[in-house]
C-alpha cells in the first residue's frame, strides 16, 4: 500500500498534464498558469525517473524549478489580488532569500530545501491574503465552482504539508525508510490531492466555457 501511494504520488502529475494539453484552448489565464506549473514540475520528475539518486544535474534542475514555480505562481496570485503591498513584499523577500541561498550553497551540490520551505510559506501567506481581501467584501461568495478557488485550496493544503516535511529534512523522519515514513505518506497524499484538484479545475473550466457558448 505504501509503495502504491508513493508511485501514484510520483506519476499523478501525468493526469493534469494530459488533460491540460487537451483543454488548454479553453483556459482562462489563471488555469493556463497552473498548466505551466504542471509542465515545469514534470521536467524534474522525468529526470529523476531516468537518474535515480542524487546528482549535480538533478539538483540543478530541482533548484531551478523551485524559483521558476514561484515566478509563475506570482502571476497566478496577481490575477485576483493585483500587485498589492503584501504580494510585492513577499516577492522581494523570496527573491532576496533565493539569491542568498544560491550564493551560499550553489545550485548543484544538493537540493536547497530551505528554498522549498520559503516558497511554500509564501504561498500560504498569499492565499490567506487573498481570502482576507475577498472576505472584506460582503458580496464575495466562496464557491468550488470557481476553478481558481479549487487551485487555491489545493495549493494551501500542499504548501502547508510540504513546509513541515522539508523544514528540517535532514533530521525529520521524512528521510527515513526511503521516504516511507508517516510524514512522507502524508506529503504523498496531499501531492495526489494537488494534481487531482488541478485536473478537476481544468475540467470544470472547460464545462463552464461550453455552457457559456450555448
Amino acid at each position: 500500500m505504501i509503495q502504491v501511494l508513493q508511485s501514484l504520488s510520483e506519476w499523478i502529475i501525468i493526469l493534469p498534464f494530459i488533460v491540460g494539453l487537451l483543454l488548454y484552448y479553453t483556459f482562462k489565464p489563471s488555469s493556463k498558469i497552473i498548466f505551466f506549473v504542471v509542465v515545469i514540475a514534470l521536467l524534474p520528475q522525468l529526470a529523476s525517473f531516468y537518474n535515480k539518486g542524487s546528482s549535480s544535474e538533478l539538483n540543478i534542475l530541482y533548484n531551478i524549478y523551485t524559483p521558476a514555480e514561484f515566478f509563475l505562481l506570482l502571476f497566478f496570485f496577481a490575477a485576483r489580488q493585483r500587485w498589492n503591498k503584501v504580494l510585492i513584499t513577499v516577492t522581494v523577500i523570496v527573491a532576496a532569500f533565493t539569491f542568498y541561498l544560491f550564493f551560499k550553497y550553489g545550485i548543484s551540490a544538493s537540493v536547497i530545501y530551505e528554498l522549498i520551505c520559503i516558497n511554500n510559506l509564501s504561498y500560504v501567506i498569499l492565499i490567506f491574503n487573498y481570502f482576507y481581501i475577498r472576505f472584506k467584501n460582503e458580496d464575495f461568495l466562496f464557491t468550488l465552482s470557481d476553478p481558481y478557488h479549487i487551485y487555491l485550496l489545493a495549493l494551501l493544503l500542499y504548501a502547508t504539508c510540504t513546509f513541515f516535511v522539508f523544514a528540517d529534512y535532514t533530521a525529520t523522519s521524512a528521510k527515513l525508510n526511503n521516504g516511507r515514513s508517516a510524514l512522507w505518506m502524508i506529503h504523498n497524499t496531499f501531492n495526489i490531492i494537488l494534481y487531482l484538484s488541478f485536473t478537476a479545475g481544468f475540467i470544470i473550466e472547460k464545462k463552464q466555457m461550453h455552457k457559456s457558448s450555448k
